[in-house]
């Protein structure tokens, strides 16, 4: 049964200070949130507003699978997003994520024919392919941010690769993702008012939704081995190229941010490994004698 705990206790999970501030304290939260056994209110807005609004946090798997069993309580259909969004909001940023089921099973079997065994049996060589360009683009001294020159491209050229997306859309896609998924960055968008936020993210999103339904049309009329072509020419149930737009743009993006940049509540990954790798030196060196491995 469902209970609102003590907000005060699980408060800072909706605080960004603490967050960049006090990592040493997560550890500890962690362990309550998972001693809870339950999932537990956390409050978003003012105590004293009338109207409640907040987000339920849950610390175990066992919680995140009973949860996924009940879609008349936690749906996703609304949205997936932390703090409410207006219709329009919902609109834009809509994908596969927010959607339930029967049209999210839907979806996910038509998308599953472009991710089959098969296909990623063979994205090793794929990905050993990508980092061997990338590496032979950096400057001959041998110096480069590591961020912007490698982390951020390596996985945004293999998932473009995978789709089928133009080389020279690259930069259009990462300037776009940016936006969509760092709205709350001012580096991406200036404004960082409510009215400006929402601009941003819906011309970005416009853009984006235009270039992915103006590829899969392309691959309808040509079709190709990449994994567009495969979710719109099949001999099944195909999505359509405004279903494959709207509904792809948003996780695409993901797997793309939570490799390469941080971002609200993403894990850099590639980024971290880098930080963790040269923290410890002694790993380092081993690393450095058994490549192999």
């Amino acid at each position: 049964m469902l209970t609102h705990t003590d907000e005060r206790e699980f408060a800072p999970l909706i605080d960004l200070g603490w967050w960049q501030e006090r990592p040493a304290e997560r550890p500890d939260l962690y362990r309550r949130l998972r001693d809870a056994g339950r999932p537990v209110f956390v409050r978003t807005n003012r105590p004293d507003a009338q109207k409640v609004r907040g987000f339920w946090a849950v610390g175990t798997h066992a919680d995140v699978v009973d949860i996924s069993r009940r879609p008349a309580e936690f749906s996703s259909g609304q949205g997936t997003q932390i703090f409410d969004q207006t219709p329009e909001m919902r609109e834009y940023r809509g994908s596969i994520i927010d959607m339930d089921d029967p049209e999210h099973m839907r979806l996910r079997k038509i998308v599953s024919r472009g991710f089959t065994p098969r296909m990623l049996s063979e994205l090793r060589g794929l990905v050993e392919e990508t980092t061997a360009e990338i590496l032979d683009e950096m400057p001959a001294s041998g110096q480069c941010d590591f961020v912007a020159d490698f982390a951020t491209l390596l996985p945004l050229r293999i998932i473009d690769n995978m789709l089928g997306v133009p080389r020279d859309h690259e930069q259009f896609i990462l300037r776009a993702t940016n936006v969509v998924l760092g709205a709350s960055d001012p580096e991406y968008v200036p404004e960082q008012t409510a009215a400006g936020i929402e601009a941003a993210i819906t011309e970005a999103s416009e853009k984006l939704i235009e270039l992915l339904q103006g590829i899969a049309e392309d691959r309808i009329a040509h079709p190709t081995n990449d994994v567009i072509s495969k979710l719109v020419t099949s001999d099944e149930e195909n999505l359509t190229p405004q279903e494959l737009a709207k509904r792809l743009k948003l996780p695409l993006s993901w797997i793309y941010k939570q490799s390469a940049r941080s971002g609200p509540g993403s894990i850099p990954v590639l980024r971290c490994g880098m930080y963790l790798r040269f923290s410890w030196p002694e790993v380092c060196a081993w690393l450095r004698s058994n490549n192999k491995a």
